[in-house]
């Protein structure tokens, strides 16, 4: 009896480590990015473009927390 690990189905495809690593990395920035530009998650008056939810997705991902401008004023928390 073979046992199929997600290892040889990814050797099947030929994506290599490399290319799963930054594909990863492109599909949390893209979520994170429509989520943050979906309606429930700013306020009506918010300035906020989706390259600035795009840098803001970008930013947390890559664990430099740089923004573009203050999100506090412009994000709004679910739990509010």
């Amino acid at each position: 009896m073979q046992r199929k690990t997600l290892h040889k189905q990814y050797k099947k495809l030929g994506i290599s480590a490399v290319r799963r690593i930054g594909f990863s990395f492109f599909a949390v920035i893209l979520i994170g990015s429509i989520l943050l530009s979906l309606p429930m998650s700013h306020t009506i008056h918010s300035t906020s473009s989706y390259l600035d939810h795009l840098f803001v997705a970008t930013s947390a991902t890559c664990v430099t927390g740089l923004v573009t401008h203050v999100q506090l004023v412009n994000i709004r928390f679910l739990d509010k």
